[in-house]
């Protein structure tokens, strides 16, 4: 452990914590790493202010780059997952009156036509509503009977259904609006009009540095891509998380590792560790696990670490739209009210079913007669269990085993949940916060 030990006491440098304005930029690029002048003045010009501690901050600590241009008007934290969770889709805003709702995923067929949507840009920056549907529709078209691009067709053929075109017209105006909040495109009218009415066009113009610091990766023209075997291209384009060969040094080595661990701290909010493991030998060590704590204080973070795994937690509750426990929803009620059995548990290594889950539910809906009303219906209960059992599996309380059954991780013996209840007055009640940790 010398030359680990050497490695830390050069590393005790402000590139291993961050404070005041540039730990207010680290925290907010972590949790949306595309920041244009526009969105937020006062942050950018901290960014540029800061920006050459910050960028040395998440290249030491954690392997990314973090670049700030001012002429073009965007700070972008070029942030790589380790492990990309296929369950996280990037989280639309849509705007109501002049309150913003609460952000939402994009479908799967929204989120390629974003892909899609970029291409048809760099090569044409300033189109059509219209053009772009044209030439979306012959992009798939050309492709849907290889299987490799979604069907899209937002006119409704004959004999075809009207909620189909609909709904393919809406996904390409969520693509264009996660875009338009990126400040990447500007639409010559809101793009809400084309959802609503088929017939609305406008200009759609593209800003193209912005466009082109949108990939996260090198650019694809640069690398030995061959076009005809895709399978292989996903590699080619992530080198850099690749397990490095045996014969390469061993601070090189120390440094792969110990980005991978501190990307998971920066991106997860449970991290499995097991010290006698070589991935986590950088963590091994009290200085190791100090500057874990201090990465993930610039961030806005705090880090509970116990043997086997490291509970990450947002106090702010501003590196994500999720709020649990504090959402008063039926579904995050029922999770705390699954999370109070697990704690209160003797032996969590035991696997968690639906059935179970379910009966435990069932259990306070008899108890409470009011309570998730809308889920008292031939099989409601296990739909109320399968959501909240999710929402559990999102904050890695739970890991799913097979289909029906998950594993409970020790950090849920962590919680300690009370459930205050109390009948409404009213029949129909709103969803009631009955669960409180």
């Amino acid at each position: 452990m010398d030359e680990l030990s050497a490695w830390f006491a050069t590393t005790r440098s402000d590139a291993a914590g961050l404070e005041g304005e540039a730990a207010e930029v680290a925290a907010a690029m972590n949790n949306r790493p595309f920041l244009a002048a526009e969105r937020d003045p006062e942050l950018f010009r901290r960014a540029v202010e800061h920006g050459a501690r910050i960028g040395r901050f998440y290249r030491e600590n954690l392997g990314w780059t973090f670049t700030v241009n001012p002429h073009v008007g965007l700070a972008r934290l070029y942030k790589r997952t380790e492990d990309p969770p296929a369950d996280r889709p990037p989280q639309l805003v849509r705007r109501r009156g002049r309150a913003k709702s609460a952000p939402r995923p994009l479908s799967r067929l929204a989120q390629v036509l974003v892909m899609l949507v970029c291409e048809q840009l760099w090569l044409n920056s300033e189109t059509t509503f219209s053009n772009l549907q044209h030439d979306l529709i012959a992009t798939c078209g050309l492709e849907y009977e290889q299987d490799t691009l979604p069907r899209f067709q937002t006119v409704a053929l004959e004999g075809g259904r009207r909620a189909e075109a609909d709904a393919h017209r809406r996904a390409l105006v969520d693509a264009l609006m996660l875009l338009e909040q990126l400040h990447v495109v500007a639409p010559g009218s809101p793009l809400e009009n084309a959802a609503q009415d088929a017939r609305t066009d406008m200009t759609i113009v593209a800003k193209t540095e912005r466009l082109a610091a949108l990939l996260a990766c090198p650019p694809p023209s640069l690398l030995p891509i061959d076009l005809a075997a895709p399978d292989t291209h996903a590699h080619a384009l992530c080198t850099d998380q690749t397990e490095l060969a045996e014969d390469v040094a061993g601070v090189t080595r120390e440094a792969h590792e110990r980005h991978k661990l501190l990307r998971r701290i920066a991106d997860d909010p449970v991290v499995h560790v097991d010290y006698d493991a070589d991935g986590a030998r950088p963590m091994a060590s009290a200085a190791g696990r100090r500057l874990a704590r201090d990465v993930a204080r610039s961030l806005g973070l705090e880090c509970a670490m116990k043997p086997g795994w490291w509970l990450v937690s947002d106090p702010a509750g501003c590196d994500g739209p999720e709020t649990f426990p504090a959402g008063a929803s039926f579904e995050q009620q029922a999770a705390l009210l699954l999370l109070r059995e697990l704690s209160q548990e003797q032996d969590c290594i035991e696997p968690l079913s639906i059935e179970e889950a379910s009966a435990w539910i069932r259990r306070a809906q008899e108890e409470h007669p009011w309570w998730a009303k809308r889920y008292r219906v031939p099989g409601g209960t296990r739909r109320l269990a399968q959501a909240a059992l999710e929402i559990l599996t999102d904050f890695g309380l739970v890991t799913p085993i097979i289909h029906g059954l998950w594993d409970p991780q020790p950090c849920s013996r962590l919680w300690r949940v009370e459930i205050r209840t109390s009948a409404p007055e009213s029949k129909e009640p709103s969803e009631d916060p009955g669960a409180q940790t």
